[in-house]
């Protein structure tokens, strides 16, 4: 129920009994009946008195009332009563001032084991509470301080001095948030010394600290920002001593912050560069709205010179000047490439005049510049090729700046153009160059830079080389194909000449070299069909070879096959003629002697490269392998038959290897 409520009830009932005690009093008195006194015929006096008392009654409750109302407002505890001087050296401070609920500053009453006694308004607002009797619950002890902030530092802090002033740490609000105060407090002790209580004040300045932090967080960048710049940042006093220097000019210059700091920056300038530079920091003083761009030599620590650039700006305050400022670029480097530069314009205009090969800047249409090797390949002046417009060389060609075109695009770097065309000379002669051009960029404007070559001559020469090859290469290929006609005609007189041979031996023996013949023939007609006269495609020549072979052992390759793995290899004819002598001779006597007549059988023939570029030839059969005598490999080099020999003369003639088991073959061809 509402206080003001309880309030009313309370006064009706006081009246109710003021008017019954009137009754009363008339029965004792007056000897009135008590409901005739009590409802009916009160007399004057008697409602006088009745109301008298109900409005004395009214006032005490009315008293008691804001009494009570007064110490809830102020935060007070409901305590048992105690002797008054006792109450007043525990509820009362000296001087205490009286509390409006408008406040601004938080007081607080607090005891040291962390009970909150009382809290005005404004501290309660602070802290999030809805009010002081929900705040009270809080035992500061527990919870109420920020961890880093702990209350044991505040009570050291009391309990050593008996009272701090402006200590400024972290509270925790009702939600958790921190709350950063500014407090002023003291210790309240009884007559013992012993503490009763702390009291004191609290001002909020969790805006100033967050100000303060957004500050120092533009401070630090700002900081950061200036020793991270690239070029030396620095500020000076009216008198020209550092204020603030980064980290940019400390290397520059080779000293630190420290010693840089409250020194005159005139102490570091060059002897040669100090009055000029002194005079127009003088001068700033008379004409502050002048921006000077100065550039000067310093002394490093170490004692090296370095080359600097600057545009020192005034700061003014009231229309006086309060700093200078300056950001330093150091140039050193830039004035070494300007050295090195026009020494390197030196050297590559002792270049472009005497050069042999002609240079010129191109640009829409017009000649920029051009050496004197450009007038002697043209025929023209300098001044006439750099009035002239570039058309005039030109050789008319509809299709000339197409293929030039397509030329370009082709190219695998598309900023540098390499071609060749051709130029009219002054005297009608017609040219032939060769140009390597790149865009360049001077002044802002793109041009070309290209260099020519005057390959007239050169061309001459290499299509009258090229006519000679080609007389050549025709001669060769009419000599590989008369040479072929006569192996063929050769074995042809070979095989007319079997025809009457009834006697096997023999008959094998023309067979044989008939087939060694046709070997030598066909790498005469491969090399004359081939566009490359000087090497043969292994491949195709090795499968010509087997087919050729089994035909030629018609009775016994229908129940025989082969099987050919060659790499992608070319060799020269001093190579290849050995090597396919050799597989003639090693699938020949596998066929003849590894199998049956009507056996079926498998030869197996395979040249392959391995990564040390030896080649290696394999020919196998799945036969009855070879006889006692030519088990080992002494066997086959002693052989005296007229296969083996010229197997091994091969291998010799070809530096190779000739191995038993699987017959290997290598070669370095």
């Amino acid at each position: 129920m509402k206080p003001r409520l309880r309030l009313i009830i309370l006064i009706l009932a006081l009246g109710l009994a003021a008017w019954t005690a009137g009754a009363a009093a008339s029965l004792l008195l007056e000897g009135k009946p008590f409901a005739r006194a009590l409802l009916f015929e009160p007399s004057g006096l008697e409602v006088f008195y009745r109301l008298a008392l109900w409005a004395a009654l009214s006032a005490l409750a009315w008293g008691v009332f804001k009494e009570k109302k007064g110490a809830e407002g102020r935060g007070e505890r409901a305590t048992p009563a105690k002797p008054a001087s006792e109450k007043a050296d525990a509820a009362r401070l000296p001087d205490e001032p009286e509390v409006s609920d408008y406040s601004l500053i938080g007081l607080y009453r607090t005891t040291p084991d962390g009970r909150i006694l009382a809290a005005n308004p404004a501290l309660v607002r602070m802290l999030g509470f809805r009010s002081f009797r929900e705040l009270s619950r809080r035992n500061l002890e527990k919870k109420g301080y920020e961890p880093q902030e702990p209350r044991a530092r505040f009570k050291e802090l009391l309990e050593r001095e008996g009272a701090v002033r402006g200590l400024e740490s972290v509270w925790l609000k009702r939600d958790g948030t921190p709350l950063y105060v500014r407090e002023s407090a003291r210790a309240v002790r009884d007559d013992c010394g012993q503490t009763l209580y702390y009291e004191g004040t609290v001002e909020d300045i969790s805006d100033r600290k967050r100000v303060e932090e957004e500050l120092k967080q533009k401070e630090l960048r700002y900081k950061g920002l200036v020793d991270s710049a690239g070029v030396g940042i620095a500020t000076t006093d009216v008198l020209g001593r550092f204020t603030l220097v980064n980290a940019k000019l400390c290397e520059m210059l080779g000293y630190t912050a420290d010693e840089l700091l409250g020194t005159p920056f005139a102490r570091y300038l060059h002897p040669d560069d100090k009055r000029l530079i002194l005079k127009i920091f003088r001068d700033a003083w008379k004409y502050p709205d002048k921006k000077p761009r100065l550039e000067f030599r310093a002394i490093r620590k170490d004692g090296r010179t370095v080359h600097c650039f600057s545009c020192p700006t005034l700061t003014l305050f009231e229309d006086k000047i309060i700093r200078f400022s300056a950001i330093i670029v150091d140039i050193t480097e830039m004035k070494t490439a300007l050295e090195a530069l026009r020494a390197s314009e030196e050297r590559y205009r002792t270049f472009t005049e005497e050069a042999q090969v002609g240079v010129y800047i191109y640009s829409e249409g017009r000649f920029l510049f051009v050496n004197p090797a450009m007038e002697r390949i043209t025929g023209y002046s300098k001044e006439e090729l750099l009035d002239m417009d570039t058309k005039r060389l030109e050789v008319p060609d509809e299709h000339k700046t197409d293929e030039i075109r397509e030329e370009i695009r082709q190219q695998e770097d598309p900023s540098v153009h390499h071609y060749t065309m051709h130029l009219v000379r002054k005297d009608g002669e017609v040219a032939f160059l060769e140009f390597k051009t790149h865009p360049i960029i001077i002044e802002g404007s793109k041009v070309t830079l290209g260099n020519c070559m005057d390959l007239t001559e050169t061309k001459r020469s290499s299509e009258r080389l090229k006519e000679v090859i080609s007389e050549k290469e025709l001669l060769l290929r009419e000599i590989h194909h008369r040479i072929k006609n006569n192996l063929q005609i050769i074995s042809s007189l070979l095989y007319l000449g079997s025809q009457d041979i009834t006697e096997p031996r023999a008959a094998a023996a023309f067979r044989e070299s008939q087939n060694r013949i046709k070997i030598m023939a066909h790498i005469h007609e491969l090399l004359y069909r081939s566009k490359d006269t000087n090497s043969i495609y292994m491949p195709v020549y090795l499968a010509d070879i087997a087919s050729s072979i089994f035909s030629s052992y018609a009775t016994f390759t229908n129940t025989v096959e082969y099987e050919l793995s060659v790499d992608e290899i070319h060799l020269g004819i001093d190579s290849a003629i050995p090597l396919g002598l050799c597989v003639n001779e090693l699938v020949s006597n596998a066929i003849e002697h590894a199998f049956d007549r009507g056996e079926r059988g498998l030869v197996i023939i395979s040249l392959a490269k391995g990564p040390d570029g030896r080649l290696t030839m394999r020919v196998a059969d799945n036969g009855r392998g070879l006889p006692e005598r030519l088990a080992s490999g002494a066997g086959v080099r002693e052989s005296k038959t007229l296969g083996l020999s010229l197997v091994n003369m091969m291998v010799e003639q070809l530096a190779g290897e000739l191995k038993l088991g699987c017959l290997l073959y290598t070669s370095d061809a």
